[in-house]
C-alpha cells in the first residue's frame, strides 16, 4: 500500500538551532527475506506487588490532565488549565517569557508533551512552547501551526537532523528543518489515534481505528501489521525495531526478530486493558487502571505498584532519577521504581563497545583520541556526545550503529546530572 509525504509548508524555524555539522549514512540493507512473524500468547497473570514502592504524592491538580512529560529530575504536566512543574512544595505554574509584543499571557490547554535532547516540547492551545528552567519559551513555529489541535508530540534526532512528529486533528505531520510534511496512507480515511516514529526517522507506526500501519518514509510504502492488536491506546519504543503496544486487549510487543508477543495480563480471564506503556532504563512498564506492571526479559510480568483503579485513563512518564510519574483520576504520583543511571555501571560499557574503537590515541576515522571510559573526560564532553549521537554523527556511517535503547541510556545519564 502506498504512503504519501506531501510538503504543506516551508520555510519554518520550529526549534532553537544547534551548531552541528551533519553526516548522513545508513546501514547496509539486509537482502535476506525474513520469515513470517509469529505471535506468542503469554497467559500468565502479573505476580502481585511484593512491596509497595516509595511514593511521592503530588495530589490534585487544576483542570483535567491532558499530557505528562519528564526530563532530568523534572516532571511537567499539561492540563486544561495550563502547564505545571512538580516541585518539592507542590505544583509550580510555568510562566511564558519573551520579548514578542503579542506574547500570550498563558498556554491555555496543554494537549501534548514531547521530550527533546535537553528540554521538553509542549503543544498548547496558544502555541508551541519549550521548557527553559521554570519558564516557557514560545516557538516561532506557533503561528504556522496555530490552526492544529495537536494530540501527540515526538522528537527524534538533534540539531539539523532533528525531526518533530505531530499527531494532529488533521492527521500526521513531520517538521524537518524548514519544511512541514503531511504523512498519509492510501485508503485510510479515518483519523489516526497514535503514532510512534523510529529513532532513525526513516519509519513511522500509525495506529488507526482497527489497524496499525508501518510506514517506510524512504520507499513511501505502508504495510499493515500482521496481527490484530485490538484498539491501540499508545505505543513506546524499546529500540529501532522493538515496539510495545498498549491496547484494550492487554499489551503486545514486537521483538528485535520481528516476532510478536501478546500479554493479556489476566491469566485465564478476559484481557486487561492497558492505558499506556513506557520504557525506562530497566525496561517496559504497562500502566493499567489498577497497577504499574514491569515486563521482565524472562518470566511472568510483575506488578510493582498499585493504582487507584480510576475509570479515567492514566498517563505516565519516567524521569531520569528513578521516578515513574502516573497521573489520572484527578491526582499525580511519583513511584520510586528505579535509580539514576550511573557512568561506571551503565554508560561506560556502552561507550566501550560502540565508541572506543574510533576514539583511540590516535583516533580512527577522523575521531579525536579521547578516553571515553574516564568519567571526568566524558562528563566534560557529555552535551556534545549526546547531540552528535542524536544527529547521527556518532558512531559514524559504516560503523556499528548505536541501538536506540543504548542512546536512551546515555540520554538519561546526561539528564540526571551525569552520575559517576
Amino acid at each position: 500500500m502506498r504512503a504519501c509525504r506531501r510538503i504543506v509548508a516551508g520555510p519554518l524555524a520550529l526549534l532553537l538551532p544547534a551548531t552541528l555539522a551533519v553526516l548522513s549514512g545508513c546501514a547496509p540493507e539486509d537482502e535476506t527475506k525474513p520469515d513470517a512473524p509469529t505471535l506468542t500468547v503469554v497467559e500468565d497473570a502479573p505476580l502481585p506487588v511484593a512491596k509497595e514502592p516509595e511514593v511521592r504524592e503530588v495530589g490534585a491538580y487544576a483542570g483535567e490532565l491532558r499530557a505528562l512529560g519528564a526530563h532530568g529530575g523534572t516532571c511537567v504536566l499539561g492540563t486544561t488549565s495550563g502547564a505545571f512543574a512538580v516541585e518539592e512544595a507542590g505544583l509550580l505554574a510555568l510562566d511564558i517569557y519573551g520579548d514578542e509584543p503579542d506574547l500570550p499571557v498563558d498556554t491555555g490547554e496543554v494537549r501534548a508533551i514531547g521530550r527533546r535532547t535537553e528540554t521538553l516540547l509542549l503543544a498548547a492551545e496558544t502555541g508551541i512552547y519549550l521548557t527553559t528552567g521554570e519558564k516557557l519559551q514560545r516557538s516561532p513555529a506557533s503561528d504556522a501551526l496555530a490552526d492544529l489541535v495537536i494530540r501527540e508530540v515526538h522528537v527524534t534526532g538533534a540539531g539539523s537532523s532533528e525531526r518533530v512528529w505531530l499527531l494532529a486533528d488533521t492527521g500526521v505531520l513531520l517538521v524537518a528543518g524548514d519544511e512541514v510534511s503531511e504523512i498519509t496512507v492510501e485508503g485510510e480515511t479515518e483519523a489516526p489515534i497514535a503514532i510512534s516514529p523510529a529513532a532513525s526517522g526513516t519509519s513511522l507506526l500509525v495506529a488507526y481505528p482497527g489497524t496499525v500501519r508501518e510506514i517506510d518514509l524512504e520507499a513511501n510504502e505502508a504495510r499493515e501489521l500482521p496481527f490484530d492488536l485490538g484498539a491501540v491506546r499508545g505505543m513506546a519504543r524499546g529500540g529501532e525495531k522493538v515496539v510495545y503496544f498498549a491496547t484494550d486487549q492487554g499489551l503486545f510487543s514486537r521483538g528485535e526478530d520481528g516476532d510478536y508477543t501478546h500479554l493479556p495480563l489476566s491469566g485465564e480471564a478476559d484481557p486487561v486493558a492497558v492505558d499506556t506503556v513506557l520504557v525506562d532504563p530497566e525496561g517496559p512498564l504497562a500502566i493499567t487502571a489498577s497497577h504499574v506492571i514491569r515486563l521482565p526479559a524472562e518470566g511472568a510480568p510483575q506488578a510493582v505498584a498499585t493504582l487507584d483503579g480510576s475509570d479515567e485513563p492514566h498517563l505516565a512518564a519516567a524521569d531520569d532519577v528513578g521516578l515513574v510519574w502516573v497521573g489520572g483520576g484527578g491526582s499525580l504520583s511519583g513511584f520510586v521504581l528505579g535509580s539514576p543511571v550511573g557512568f561506571e555501571a551503565d554508560v561506560a560499557p556502552v561507550l566501550d563497545e560502540y565508541c572506543m574503537t574510533c576514539h583511540t590515541d590516535p583516533g580512527v576515522n577522523g575521531a579525536p583520541g579521547l578516553d571515553l571510559l574516564d568519567f571526568d573526560t566524558t562528563k566534560e564532553k557529555a552535551s556534545l556526545i549526546v547531540q552528535r549521537i542524536a544527529a547521527g554523527q556518532m558512531p559514524p556511517p559504516g560503523a556499528t550503529p548505536l541501538p536506540a535503547e543504548k542512546y536512551e541510556l546515555i540520554l538519561r545519564w546526561y539528564g540526571s546530572g551525569q552520575n559517576p
